[in-house]
């Protein structure tokens, strides 16, 4: 398995992979409430283009995808963080997916592992996130990794299905 930004030569085979996942997602349970336009295709391409967005593959597949970076977007401010951390000190997890085809396999908690290394590595005090409430898969994922809660807020982000959302940190320093 291997951990790496995706580039041109990969990023059709992601966004297919994160549509897929939205498609299943609407015939069980869509626990992030994912819809039609998120993530959107100009969202993926832009995390790309800023190198933000990070794959796992294997035997040439994308087995999982993460975008990570330092824009909470959003009122993460208003979180009951342990540690008072300005922007640029911590790093954000977001749009975390295993394929279809790859779940139960242990992708998403791979995938944490090496946010966590990425932002130790580059000298950050934190990994946050931010969870649809009762999203317990993702959940318990994070809890399971050293997360710890920091309260249900609203993040302003103007989202009518979703008003709140669950903050988690995991501090490195």
């Amino acid at each position: 398995m291997e951990f790496r930004k995706c580039d041109d030569g990969y990023f059709q085979k992601a966004k297919d992979m994160y549509h897929e996942v939205v498609r299943d997602l609407k015939q069980t349970v869509n626990y992030p409430k994912w819809g039609a336009h998120h993530p959107s295709e100009e969202d993926l391409q832009s995390a790309q283009d800023r190198g933000e967005l990070y794959i796992c593959v294997e035997d040439g597949k994308v087995a999982g995808a993460v975008v990570l970076n330092e824009d909470p977007e959003g009122c993460y401010e208003a979180g009951d963080w342990k540690v008072d951390l300005d922007r640029g000190e911590y790093l954000v997890i977001h749009l975390l997916t295993a394929a279809v085809d790859f779940r139960g396999r242990g992708i998403g908690r791979y995938i944490v592992k090496k946010c966590i290394e990425k932002a130790e590595q580059e000298g950050y005090k934190a990994v946050r996130l931010d969870v649809v409430p009762g999203n317990k898969p993702a959940i318990d994922l994070y809890t399971s990794e050293g997360f710890t809660y920091a309260g249900t807020k609203d993040l302003l982000r103007d989202i009518k299905a979703v008003p709140l959302f669950e903050l988690y940190e995991k501090n490195l320093k």
